[in-house]
């Protein structure tokens, strides 16, 4: 697992770092950079940038590896990919979860209807014939207790895959559609 781990990561940074930047893939002007790290925790107000980030994350694990916007770390027995892009103003915490090969497509509908019904922030992805869960958020408005919350559903995703499903213990089901007889 762990090696497939490795690879899949691999493979999945490589295409985020090949990718086109936010910045430049549109024209105009791209967004103000975030304010300069301090140090600690941005004060409230304060964008969160890579510096911050890995504050955070080293506040909740001593298993922590890499940086510059892309760490592996182990949390609640989770092994977990935190990549975040400044340009792009966006984060994603993923865990492998398990391969998608074998998922035909009636399963690949019921995760699909999880995600809305069972995965509040966290959703269930599949990249690379793997299956993920996945939370994604914009990096210079995430908070540290957002980044906590999306990863703690991260977690609750990887551990439910096959049995409950959910990234917490609510549902969310609105009432079914009554259809009109004529």
């Amino acid at each position: 697992m762990a090696i497939r781990w490795a690879l899949a990561g691999a493979l999945y940074l490589g295409f985020l770092l090949n990718a086109p930047r936010a910045d430049e893939a549109k024209p105009g002007d791209p967004s103000p950079a975030p304010p300069a790290a301090t140090g600690g925790e941005p004060a409230p107000g304060v964008a969160m940038n890579n510096h911050y980030l890995e504050t955070t994350l080293r506040s909740l694990t001593d298993e922590l590896d890499g940086g510059d916007g892309q760490w592996l770390l182990t949390w609640f027995d989770v092994e977990m990919l935190v990549i975040s892009d400044e340009g792009a103003d966006r984060m994603r915490a993923i865990a492998l979860i398990d391969s998608a090969a074998d998922l035909n497509s009636e399963q690949m509908r019921f995760l699909l209807e999880i995600n809305f019904e069972r995965a509040l922030d966290a959703k269930y992805t599949i990249w690379q014939e793997q299956v993920w869960a996945t939370y994604v958020h914009p990096l210079s408005w995430l908070t540290p207790e957002e980044l906590k919350a999306g990863m703690l559903q991260v977690v609750s995703l990887y551990r439910t895959y096959g049995t409950e499903f959910t990234s917490t213990g609510t549902t969310f089901e609105p009432p079914a559609v009554e259809e009109d007889e004529d």
